[in-house]
């Protein structure tokens, strides 16, 4: 057991979130029944992306980054408030930058590269760390899943993510 992992062992080790968004942007278009986490969902994915791309799932696993993820969540968090932040935090000013990101994130994790709101709110850093947002479907949480290089890494930034938003909150 991962201490702090909301689901138990960690099944999403290092190459999931990879295959998981492939499979998101390639067949999802945006239908909510298929943005779940579910792991058959993960593993046919795999498998699709193996025969479209006309590879291995060997060869497609060792063209990947090593990377690392850690889960937690903020507990008694409504699904609703949970929203809310994540589009509140989504928004862009005029300029392209993501002004509520900045002010929660940005003294650990610097500048936006990338956002992405197919499940949640996925932030890419300029550092390419990654701190991944998302309301249970069901329970009264706030996911939080970090992406990193090194294991240690993984679990420190989702400490100053939680750290952050609970800071922000009070």
């Amino acid at each position: 057991m991962v201490p702090g992992h909301a689901c138990g062992p960690c099944h999403e080790a290092i190459i999931p979130s990879s295959f998981y968004l492939w499979h998101l942007k390639k067949h999802a278009a945006g239908d909510a029944a298929s943005t779940t986490r579910d792991v058959v969902i993960m593993i046919l994915s795999i498998l699709l992306m193996s025969v479209e791309e006309q590879s291995e799932i060997s060869t497609l696993v060792s063209e990947l980054p090593q990377r690392y993820t850690y889960s937690d969540r903020l507990k008694n968090f409504p699904t609703e408030t949970s929203k809310k932040l994540v589009e509140q935090l989504s928004l862009q000013d005029m300029d392209g930058q993501y002004p509520a990101i900045i002010k929660i994130f940005g003294r650990h994790f610097g500048t936006v590269k990338s956002v992405d709101r197919t499940d949640g709110l996925r932030i890419v850093f300029g550092s390419d760390q990654v701190v991944h947002l998302r309301p249970s479907g069901n329970a009264p949480e706030l996911r939080c899943y970090t992406e990193s290089s090194a294991e240690a890494e993984a679990v420190t930034i989702n400490q100053k993510a939680l750290a952050s938003l609970q800071d922000w909150l009070n």
